[in-house]
C-alpha cells in the first residue's frame, strides 16, 4: 500500500547502514519496529510517501512537499 506521511519529524528511524546528513536520509533504516525499511528522505520536509510491499518498506520525499505530494497524487492515480 502507498500512504501519505504528514510529519517526517515524527518517525522513530534509526540508520542501520546509509547515509544521515542534514538534508538527506538514505539507505537502511529501522523504523519504529519495524527492520530493514529503505529511507531516501529530505528530513528537512514535513511530508513524506510510506510505500509497503511484501519484501520491504520504502519511505520517500522529494526535493521539498509540494514535490512529495505531487510524486504522491501521481501513484495514487496509477495504481
Amino acid at each position: 500500500g502507498v500512504e501519505l506521511g504528514e510529519n517526517i519529524s515524527e518517525l522513530d528511524m534509526v540508520r542501520t547502514n546509509g547515509v544521515g546528513m542534514p538534508s538527506l536520509l538514505k539507505g537502511n533504516f529501522t523504523v519504529g519496529s519495524e527492520r530493514g525499511c529503505k529511507l531516501f528522505l529530505n528530513p528537512t520536509n514535513e511530508l513524506y510517501i510510506k510505500i509497503e510491499t511484501d519484501d520491504k518498506t520504502y519511505y520517500l520525499s522529494g526535493v521539498d512537499d509540494k514535490e512529495t505530494k505531487a510524486v504522491y497524487e501521481e501513484i495514487k492515480s496509477a495504481s
